[in-house]
């Protein structure tokens, strides 16, 4: 009975275990479970370069040893009584070669010693040493919602022939799927990019990379990374001494290039050649590591740079063939789906090569269509011409069609439009222009561009849920029409301004533009106290303007009597039931008499700066409003601080304030909070502020779009011509579009059906998609299949499981059976000792 008892109890554990261990799985599986393919990191890279203060590369016209280039240098510069240079050693393998180039230092006499270099014949030219900078920066992005169904596998499918000479996978618009209504385009970067874009298609082809050598310039990689099987090579050409990666980036790029395991890359048979140029304060000095490089006949280059410089490589790195546009693209519209109500026009690069070149499609409605309201759709067909694979081959073609698809809605009024000036936002300045918030000093920089798709997205999506209409100016206000739009929006302006601006500013405020300023701080002592030592470039950083040029400002305002102060406040304040915070800005130091100044209470946080001392600073004016006097005049905005609609540094968002101020511009409506505020004083008249002026040496004209360098001083250039778009001649098609391509393109979840390709390598082991769940690994042909796996295996392990336990279960009961049934042993009899025998003898018959 026991027995029984115990066999039941056990039978009722396994099968509870089972039916948990069940649920677990299942509900880890479909409800629980992260979308497979989703990271919710984004990542941005940005370029600079400095000049490196007394240093210089000097090129010669071949490629000498180190002896010969330190005898020529001695040479040219002995006739120029030179004694103060010297050649900077080079502590990484390029030492040993030949070399076409030196960098020396030279500390006086400059000029006169370049001259000297250049007269000399073995010397090409002589420039300037430079530093480049990288920044980075990870957001995080929305999460998505979990999936529901794991059990989806990619397949791909293609109506064109197998026999076609592009990578391409089918004709027309192949990507279009409408048949799984289920699918959904993912917000986040897929972690299988390779995948996405199809590089498993090549490698089911056989091309995975092998015999291919890949250099990485970029910050090392280290040497025990389990993700890289096949690196021939790490070197250091930076002043630390570790070739590991601190920051993580050039693991990156290495991982996109030839990672293996979980996330694999591109080519994972790739040979990787790691060269760490960039140290982990991300500054880089490599052109002694291309050289070096060009050594193992690595020659095809392709690398980034600042948006806000050209740069050029030398001949030997450019690459031997590319791509290239042939002929211009056209526009073909649909005229059954109304494509003849847009125009088109197309800016390209004419050569392409991968991650380099681009097309951009500018699309315009024609006036005729002002008021309607529709969908027009039509495609660009881009043909793309290689050059031939043998001298005695014909041209390679091929053509793409794109599908453009445009919903057009009636012009808005003009109260809804609102332009925002990019023009005078400097894009990521390579020289020092210091943080919008000196609190934030982990953030020396102001590097996130200013624009409402970078730091002021949040502001931007606000506007439009709002019902505005948000368009950016990225040429100067000589190139607009300013009859269009209600209010020009000027948020963190940092840049300078043509006389030819301000003349048509003041024009379009008379004849109804209004305008709505945001300022930040400006205090020449509080930017000399803010400079810092690189200790990259061994210099001192000094900055060239401060959170927002006001100088600048104030000579486009002062026309209606308006400017800015050199004050610099912060502190929390209530306006309106709202509470706000005034980060690192500045007050109003004038405004005309009949405006509205509304005043606050804050810290003196320049004094705070520059002597550590604290003081509190009443009726400080911050926001001022106006209205032209003149019939059919527009309206203008004064705040001293821009943090509040900023992502970067953002605490109390003010969105509700900048609702109320375009309520005002473009209606006329005052809000009552803040024309009746207890806060409202008198506006200044600027009698007993000082208005800053730009501080003395600054090398603003260096990146400005507006200045340039002059004797005697910075002027301002000619006014560039207005940008003006060329319309494609449309080529109308009396057709309809695809039947799906009104669905959404999965971009990011491809789903296509399976296409069975050639297999030219047979017998070399296959590199198959990962699934999700899976480790990644190498398998031979005819293995697993992706997709199965998960299913199989997820649904037979209970089973397994459950067997496994009946099994060790019904071996220990036969074992305790054995024991139960078998017969005792009798106790043996135990002999009497052959001493007791002795000593008491048996008993005989006697006769």
């Amino acid at each position: 009975m026991k027995l029984v008892n115990i066999w039941l109890l056990l039978l009722v554990v396994l099968l509870c275990g089972k039916k948990h261990l069940g649920d677990r799985l299942e509900k880890k599986s479909f409800e629980k479970a992260p979308c497979p393919g989703c990271s919710h990191l984004t990542l941005k890279v940005e370029f600079s370069s400095t000049v490196v203060e007394y240093e210089y590369i000097v090129a010669f016209n071949g490629y000498f040893t180190a002896k010969a280039r330190n005898s020529f240098i001695s040479s040219a510069l002995k006739s120029s009584e030179i004694d103060n240079w010297r050649i900077i050693p080079r502590n990484n393998p390029s030492s040993d070669y030949p070399s076409d180039f030196e960098v020396i230092q030279i500390k006086e006499k400059q000029k006169a010693g370049l001259l000297t270099l250049e007269d000399h014949p073995n010397i090409k030219r002589v420039t300037p040493q430079r530093k480049v900078f990288r920044s980075l920066k990870y957001a995080e992005s929305d999460p998505v919602a979990p999936c529901n169904d794991t059990r989806w596998s990619q397949k791909w499918q293609s109506s064109r022939p197998l026999r076609r000479a592009s990578l391409s996978l089918g004709s027309g618009f192949w990507h279009a799927t409408g048949r799984h209504s289920s699918r959904r385009l993912l917000r986040a970067i897929p972690r299988q990019v390779a995948q996405t874009l199809q590089a498993d298609v090549l490698w089911q082809m056989g091309y995975t990379g092998a015999n291919v050598r890949v250099a990485v310039f970029d910050t090392g990689l280290s040497e025990k990374h389990p993700h890289f099987k096949n690196v021939k090579e790490r070197t250091n050409w930076t002043n630390e001494r570790t070739l590991d990666d601190g920051l993580g980036h050039g693991t990156f790029v290495a991982g996109v290039i030839a990672s293996m395991r979980e996330c694999q890359g591109f080519a994972p048979d790739a040979e990787l050649h790691i060269f760490r140029v960039f140290t982990n304060n991300q500054s880089a000095l490599f052109k002694g590591s291309l050289r070096y490089e060009y050594k193992f006949h690595l020659v095809l280059f392709s690398g980034a740079g600042s948006e806000t410089e050209s740069g050029k490589v030398a001949n030997e790195y450019l690459t031997r063939a590319s791509a290239y546009f042939s002929p211009q693209p056209d526009w073909q519209p649909y005229l059954p789906q109304n494509g003849d109500n847009i125009e088109v026009a197309f800016s390209y690069s004419s050569v392409l090569w991968p991650w380099s070149g681009y097309l951009a499609i500018s699309i315009s409605v024609i006036k005729k269509a002002a008021s309607w309201e529709g969908v027009a759709q039509g495609h660009v067909t881009v043909t793309v011409a290689s050059p031939a694979e043998s001298k005695n081959g014909a041209e390679q073609t091929s053509t793409v069609k794109l599908p453009v698809k445009v919903k057009v809605i009636p012009a808005p009024p003009r109260s809804k439009r609102v332009l925002w000036d990019q023009y005078h936002n400097l894009r990521y300045p390579p020289g020092y222009f210091p943080r919008d918030n000196l609190r934030m000093k982990n953030d020396p920089l102001d590097w996130n561009g200013d624009h409402i798709h970078t730091n002021f997205r949040d502001m931007y999506q606000h506007l439009r849920s709002m019902g505005y209409f948000v368009e950016v100016l990225g040429s100067p206000f000589t190139c607009f029409d300013a009859s269009q739009y209600g209010t020009l929006l000027m948020v963190d302006s940092e840049e300078e301004y043509f006389p030819e601006e301000v003349a048509k500013l003041r024009r379009d405020v008379d004849n109804g533009l209004s305008l709505i300023v945001f300022s930040d701080w400006y205090n020449t002592s509080v930017m000399r106290k803010v400079k810092f030592y690189d200790e990259n470039t061994r210099q001192w950083w000094m900055p060239d303007t401060g959170g927002a040029n006001v100088p600048a400002l104030n000579e486009l305002l002062s026309v209606w009597n308006m400017g800015f102060s050199d004050g610099l406040y912060e502190g929390d304040f209530t306006l309106a039931n709202h509470d706000m915070y005034y980060a690192s800005g500045c007050s109003i130091a004038k405004f005309p008499e009949d405006g509205i100044v509304i005043t606050q209470t804050f810290k003196d946080q320049g004094l705070e700066v520059l002597k550590q001392e604290t003081a509190i600073v009443e009726n400080v004016p911050i926001l001022g409003l106006y209205q032209i006097p003149a019939e059919g005049g527009g309206r203008i905005v004064l705040y001293g601080d821009s943090n509040c609609l900023d992502d970067s540094h953002r605490q109390k968002d003010c969105f509700w304030l900048l609702d109320a101020l375009l309520q005002y511009t473009s209606y006329g409506v005052t809000p009552p909070s803040l024309s009746h505020s207890g806060n409202r004083q008198r506006p200044p008249s600027g009698a007993g502020s000082a208005t800053p002026e730009r501080m003395e040496g600054n090398h603003l004209h260096r990146y400005s779009k507006v200045l340039e360098a002059r004797l005697g001083g910075p002027e301002p250039r000619a006014l560039p011509a207005c940008p003006h778009l060329s319309w494609a001649k449309p080529q109308p098609l009396n057709e309809t579009a695809p039947s799906n391509l009104w669905k959404h393109q999965k971009l990011l979840s491809i789903d296509l059906d399976k296409v069975v390709l050639p297999n030219f390598r047979s017998n070399r082991p296959q590199v198959r998609p990962l699934s999700p769940g899976e480790s990644g690994a190498w398998d031979m042909p005819g293995g697993i299949m992706p997709g199965r796996y998960n299913q199989e295996v997820g649904q037979t392990i209970p089973v397994f499981a459950f067997l496994g336990a009946m099994v060790v279960l019904a071996f220990f009961v036969v074992q305790i059976n054995k024991a139960r049934s078998r017969p005792k042993r009798r106790k043996p009899r135990v002999k009497r000792p052959q001493l007791m025998q002795q000593a008491h003898p048996p008993k005989t018959p006697s006769v």
